[in-house]
């Protein structure tokens, strides 16, 4: 599970004086390493650390013991795999490009394999160029097109005429429509301005809540 974090109470100059302080992150992710087949012992395991990324366009991985630089000019990243391990990091760069940062089992440097062009979202294992195609895994889509967002692994779509649809089984069915953009996996805002929450529970809409009279400001 990924969890978006604050910064920790010590800076990152006391880990290394190589990188700049956690302050200065725009997008901080951690993981747990403490996972009994982890099997890369070119990455320290066993041990919390944090992926940041900075506004230069800096990523690096940091831990207690090390600090691993993933790219200069990242614009965003994502784990992807069923555990989280640094070693499996996409990463879209800020000429739009994707790259995948694998390190195998064995391997004794990285493999970091550029996948796909012009892409504006990424989200898992999951990405949308700038055409509106989806990409999962690093592979293009053939079924779909003129996507315009995504939620994690593209488990639902948006399309531009503003339906949603679901994967089911591999194959992607329409769920609802006249959506103009996704607040998370399950919640969406409709064209007219209002929200729903449709989950395994069914599709509800959120209601309006009014502010107290004492909070209201006059017209």
């Amino acid at each position: 599970m990924t969890m978006v974090v604050h910064a920790p109470e010590a800076p990152v100059a006391e880990v290394s004086s190589n990188i700049p302080e956690l302050g200065d992150w725009v997008h901080l992710l951690y993981y747990n390493g403490n996972i009994e087949n982890y099997y890369n012992d070119s990455i320290t395991a066993g041990d919390s650390g944090f992926t940041a990324l900075y506004p230069s366009g800096e990523l690096y991985y940091i831990d207690e013991a090390q600090e691993i630089q993933f790219s200069d000019h990242a614009k965003d990243y994502t784990y992807v795999g069923k555990e989280i391990y640094p070693d499996q990091v996409n990463i879209l760069e800020q000429d739009g490009s994707l790259w995948e940062w694998r390190w195998e089992k064995g391997a004794a440097q990285p493999e970091k394999t550029r996948v796909a062009e012009n892409i504006v979202e990424i989200s898992g294992d999951a990405a949308v160029d700038a055409e509106g195609a989806l990409w999962i895994d690093g592979r293009w889509v053939d079924t779909v097109d003129n996507v315009t967002g995504l939620t994690e692994n593209a488990e639902r779509i948006l399309k531009a005429d503003g339906t949603v649809w679901e994967n089911v089984e591999g194959c992607y069915e329409q769920i609802d429509q006249n959506v103009k953009a996704f607040i998370n996996a399950w919640t969406y805002v409709k064209n007219d301005n209002t929200t729903w929450v449709n989950d395994w529970a069914g599709k509800n809409k959120l209601p309006i809540l009014a502010l107290p009279m004492s909070l209201r400001r006059p017209l």
